[in-house]
């Protein structure tokens, strides 16, 4: 097969965004795109690639390891080849029209539509909101998953399991009401979550106040508090080397006294 027409991109060299998406969606009839971002079903299991219809209706492929994501087309390290040969735009157009009509598709369009409504009536909570004032002030029964709804692990991920709520809720209400706050062991089966409830529980603690809190942790498993923190709550954390405190963007921060031990001590 002739590689005539076939161009090469990459994000070291160029922004993918601004030298291939943005400029062949201009005017654009149509976007055919398998990618491999979603889980679940069969998208899963698809590649990276897709058909453009042009705005004069020539038709170009493309094939590459960019997902179909804001991070993927802007931030990461992808290749990708583009080929508008006639041959290369009927094959991924069949492997996109198999996967589009195949039994295990979902209406993924519906789905996008009815996010983009809860989204324009949310409320964001943050630490500076209504929440976490009444929480300060002792209210009476404040809505701990209000704080948490949005966080990566209900957007992103699956959601908490009925015993991690269970914990956390029973956890939050004593560090409100009992004298002296939260006193329990939690002492779940391995791969039950229990890194999960304990942090989420912190954040909420730490929501209703002003001080950080100090996570005593085994040493080889420090790392991966902070990368579940971040990854799973976006709560940013820094990790006591016995020298100084790295946060999660592993910027290093010296400690001169015991003030600065502190300094950087949150969740």
């Amino acid at each position: 097969m002739s590689s005539e027409g076939i161009k090469r991109f990459s994000s070291r060299r160029q922004k993918l965004a601004q030298s291939f998406l943005v400029e062949r969606l201009k005017g654009a009839k149509s976007y055919d795109r398998i990618a491999g971002y979603f889980s679940g079903s069969i998208i899963e299991t698809a590649g990276k690639a897709g058909v453009i219809t042009l705005a004069d209706g020539t038709k170009s492929a493309f094939l590459g390891s960019v997902n179909e994501s804001k991070s993927a087309w802007t931030l990461n390290y992808e290749l990708m080849w583009e080929d508008p040969s006639p041959e290369a735009v009927q094959w991924v157009q069949a492997e996109f029209d198999a996967l589009w009509a195949h039994h295990a598709a979902v209406p993924l369009a519906e789905f996008i539509v009815e996010d983009i409504e809860r989204l324009s009536r949310r409320v964001v909570i943050t630490s500076v909101t209504d929440w976490n004032e009444e929480a300060k002030a002792g209210a009476e029964d404040p809505e701990p998953a209000s704080a948490i709804v949005e966080a990566p692990v209900y957007r992103k991920q699956a959601g908490l399991w009925e015993h991690q709520k269970f914990f956390v809720k029973l956890a939050f209400e004593a560090h409100m009401h009992q004298p002296g706050g939260a006193r329990f062991v939690l002492a779940d089966q391995v791969g039950l979550g229990k890194t999960i409830q304990l942090a989420m529980a912190a954040e909420l603690m730490a929501l209703t106040g002003d001080k950080p809190v100090l996570v005593l942790a085994p040493k080889t498993l420090l790392w991966q508090w902070q990368d579940e923190l971040q990854e799973l709550l976006e709560v940013p954390a820094a990790v006591w080397t016995g020298q100084n405190w790295v946060d999660e963007n592993e910027v290093e921060y010296p400690a001169i006294g015991p003030e600065k031990v502190t300094q950087w001590g949150r969740i």
